[in-house]
């Protein structure tokens, strides 16, 4: 990791607290970097939202296997939560949207797969159908993209990308 300016520099991201602290503020802090990056998934120097992606396939395969109310619950829970590090980390990271927050992700995935059945057909085309909204942001994840620069905005994208991918899968693709 490369050492950070002072929090003193102009146009410098503010300073990530040491580990070693332990004020509630630090911990806070870490455990919303942690989230936010999928536990450091999105610091990959190679494609960060694709692995973060990539990362979300388990649990999503997981709750595939659930009951249905226990998805979406889970959603509705998650979401909040990730919009919340998303906003705390993008402002230690300098950037709302910076690359290493791929909790996103996470969330965009997790509404790709909502109510579907677990099959690996179902898994692959869901993953390319939300990579492929993902990039393409049609609307409203376009106007979440461009007008929505905090937490909220960042997570409603992907969460947007993944409804459009969860209704071509379901309604489209595997009828």
């Amino acid at each position: 990791m490369r050492p950070r300016p002072s929090p003193g520099t102009a146009g410098s991201p503010p300073q990530v607290p040491p580990l070693a602290s332990s004020t509630p503020s630090a911990i806070v802090d870490r455990l919303s970097l942690g989230v936010a990056t999928l536990v450091g998934v999105g610091r990959s120097p190679f494609a960060p939202g694709t692995m973060g992606s990539i990362a979300a396939l388990p649990l999503a395969a997981g709750l595939a296997l659930t009951p249905l109310p226990v998805s979406p619950v889970f959603l509705a829970f998650l979401t909040p939560l990730a919009m919340l590090a998303a906003q705390r980390a993008g402002r230690l990271l300098g950037e709302p949207d910076a690359s290493a927050i791929v909790v996103d992700e996470l969330v965009g995935m997790l509404a790709t797969f909502v109510g579907l059945p677990f099959s690996w057909r179902t898994v692959a085309l869901g993953f390319l159908l939300f990579r492929l909204f993902d990039v393409l942001k049609p609307w409203p994840a376009n106007q979440f993209d461009r007008h929505w620069k905090n937490g909220a905005g960042v997570v409603l994208d992907d969460l947007a990308a993944g409804l459009w991918a969860r209704f071509v899968l379901g309604y489209v693709v595997l009828p």
